[in-house]
Order: structure tokens, then sequence, then C-alpha cells
């Protein structure tokens, strides 16, 4: 697919696109702020690699799926992407985010398409959250809705799935102090004889 008909059929990567544009314009030089895109179609990494790679002037663009046998190339590019100078893009599948892979470097996260587990969503995001890290880290997602309807849409419906599920394991690990109070007669107690 061209790069014309990929940006003319693809609102979505139109505004990756644009949130990349924002990222770079954000710092030059040593300031230069860097990017990771997570994206799960292999196919979509290939076509954003070349677009990304035009349109930003970088030549290739790496891509890491999190294959164990490409360990070794997957952290020579982390290596590279993280001593270039400039604006930099890496594209990883969300896949290759447990593989305790530390990209500090990086200070922007693009989800590119949502993964519907959010705990490997945080897991991929954390690839920037590191020991190390120095700088702020942004994390976009750029979602589609329907035209005239902001609420509705894949996009949309799979954002507020990961959201709730994101809240239920949230509340789960950490519960507000009022749920002791909620549960309270839930269970009973007994003194040291073991008598109730």
């Amino acid at each position: 697919m061209s790069t014309t008909a990929a940006l003319r059929e693809s609102p979505k990567t139109r505004l990756c696109l644009e949130l990349l544009e924002q990222v770079e314009s954000q710092g030059r030089g040593t300031n230069a702020e860097k990017a990771l895109v997570f994206v799960l179609s292999r196919a979509m990494q290939d076509l954003l690699a070349q677009l990304i790679g035009e349109r930003f002037k970088l030549g290739r663009v790496p891509i890491l799926n999190g294959e164990p046998e490409n360990r070794r190339l997957a952290l020579d590019h982390i290596d590279a992407f993280s001593r270039a100078p400039g604006f930099q893009v890496l594209l990883l599948s969300p896949l290759a985010a447990g593989a305790g892979l530390n990209i500090v470097a990086a200070n922007h996260v693009i989800h590119y398409g949502r993964w519907w587990n959010p705990a490997k969503e945080d897991q991929a995001t954390d690839r920037a959250h590191r020991i190390g890290q120095t700088r702020s880290v942004h994390v976009y997602y750029p979602l589609l809705h329907r035209q005239g309807r902001k609420d509705a849409g894949f996009d949309m419906r799979l954002h507020e799935l990961v959201e709730r599920k994101r809240a239920v394991a949230r509340d789960f690990l950490s519960p507000q102090p009022d749920d002791a109070n909620q549960y309270a007669g839930v269970f009973q107690t007994s003194d040291s004889s073991g008598e109730v």
C-alpha cells in the first residue's frame, strides 16, 4: 500500500503520525524526544515502520516482537535507539514487553491498538518507566469513534473494557478503607481458645 493510500484510508494511522509529529516538535538535539509505539499486527508494524521512516527521515525503524531467538538483535536495536541523537521511534509488539526490556531513552509511549489485557498493556508501558528514567513519560491511546458519536465504535468499547478491567484489578489489590467496614459483619471473630 502506498503512503498516500495508507494515510487516506486509515484515520488511526494519520492520528498516530500526528502524535509523533507533536512528540518530535517538543525537543531537538540532546533534548530530543523518543517514542515507543506498541502494535500487535505484524502487517501494521511493517506499514508503520515504512510510514514513520519516510515521514521523519529515520531510515529503517526497528521492530521488536519478542522472539527469544532474536534477543541479542533486540538488545542491539534498543542500544542503537538509546544512543541515537535526535528524535527516534521504536516499534514493538505488546507481547515483547514481558521480555524484561529497559528502554528509558523513550519518554513517549503510544499504544496504537489497545491490548485486551490491561496488565500486558501496563507492562508494555513500563518499558519506559524504569530505574534510570529521568523524564516524565507520556502515554497515548489513539482511539477512533463513530462519526458523530464520540462514545461509540470498536476502539471506544475496547477502551471501556480495558479501563473497567484495570479498575477491578486496582480495587482488588488496593481496597479502599471503607471496604473493610462494608464487610465487617461477614467474618466472625474467635477468642484465643478458638471459640466463637
